[in-house]
């Protein structure tokens, strides 16, 4: 991640920006390497090497929280287990994980309904 972790100096708000479009949605297997626990490491060496303000702010962008999955949630599990960040960047990446699993039980929950789809028009239904 070059501007993170290179003798490239980069503002933090431009390091945001571009982590900021790092996820993309349709780019699920280019990332998934990095979103199992490419992160984990990112962080390991933001918290080492930055500002407790920067490490925050990239912390915030790092953690894969739009990618739910279980190996999301599984590195965020063996982060938090260990003491690599301290309590700030611990909430961001348990928040994170939160999140993943509420994203993941959504998609159960939808998976598994009877409902119909409600983007889906029923018959007979006036277009809107």
């Amino acid at each position: 991640m070059d501007g993170l972790d290179g003798d490239e100096v980069l503002s933090l708000a431009t390091q945001r920006a571009v982590l900021g479009g790092f996820w993309r949605p349709d780019q699920d297997e280019l990332l998934a390497a990095y979103a199992a626990d490419g992160w984990v490491d990112a962080l390991a060496r933001v918290w080492a090497e930055r500002s407790p303000d920067e490490a925050l702010a990239l912390t915030a962008v790092l953690v894969p929280a739009t990618r739910a999955g279980t190996t999301v949630v599984d590195a965020a599990d063996r982060l938090l287990a260990t003491d690599l960040l301290p309590p700030a960047g611990r909430r961001v990446v348990a928040e994170g994980r939160d999140d993943c699993r509420r994203a993941l039980h959504a998609q159960d929950v939808d998976l598994h309904s009877d409902r119909p789809d409600p983007a889906v028009p029923r018959k007979g239904a006036a277009a809107r």
